[in-house]
């Protein structure tokens, strides 16, 4: 398999999907490389990687058998972050599903409280990095006036965070997230839906 890697660190992994190949993470890796080991692979048959001379085999469960191999090659095991698009997100998901002990989990640790309460990084690393136009210095700080003074200040940001559910926790929102996308599926309530380009 094909692949890009650069920076050092816990390992930061690219998943593309149909019909894009590593190239579509060009404009994000270099923003990103410094926070660790970015590895943007080329799924089979895809991009720069080679193409199955089986036809039938294009399949999620081969590309699924060849990530394990890779990730395997590479010494992927512990603190993975999975940035995904796409097909990518299935198997990146499929992934973490099998191997929930290599997921980096960082906001429920001692680590993930340092990065937010500390290090700003919701504010700092996060909101840049979400819009495709460049905040403005007076946009950045309006968003960072709340959240000025290092510590308890920020503990909103990282309880908000630490809410969304992993494998059934924290259960009390989970039980809520469960009853209210059961509805959604059932509702005939109007729905928007907004696709945007560039999106």
């Amino acid at each position: 398999m094909a692949y890009i890697e650069t920076g050092t660190g816990d390992p930061i992994v690219f998943l593309h999907g149909n019909p894009t190949s590593s190239y579509v993470w060009r404009n994000i890796i270099p923003y990103v490389s410094q926070l660790g080991r970015c590895i943007a692979p080329d799924l089979i048959g895809m991009g720069d990687s080679e193409k199955i001379s089986d036809p039938k085999s294009h399949t999620f469960a081969e590309n699924s058998r060849y990530l394990d191999a890779f990730y395997e090659k590479l010494g992927l095991k512990k603190k993975i972050t999975f940035v995904v698009h796409d097909w990518g997100s299935a198997l990146a998901f499929d992934w973490a599903s099998r191997h929930p002990e290599a997921i980096f989990q960082a906001l429920r640790s001692s680590a993930g409280e340092k990065m937010v309460l500390e290090q700003n990084s919701f504010l700092e690393v996060n909101i840049p990095l979400s819009h495709l136009i460049p905040l403005t210095k007076e946009e950045h700080d309006e968003y960072r006036r709340p959240f000025l003074v290092p510590g308890e200040s920020r503990r909103p940001m990282l309880s908000w965070a630490r809410q969304l559910p992993f494998y059934g926790e924290p259960s009390a929102f989970t039980a809520v997230a469960s009853r209210y996308t059961a509805w959604l599926k059932k509702t005939r309530v109007p729905k928007l839906y907004i696709e945007a380009d560039p999106g």
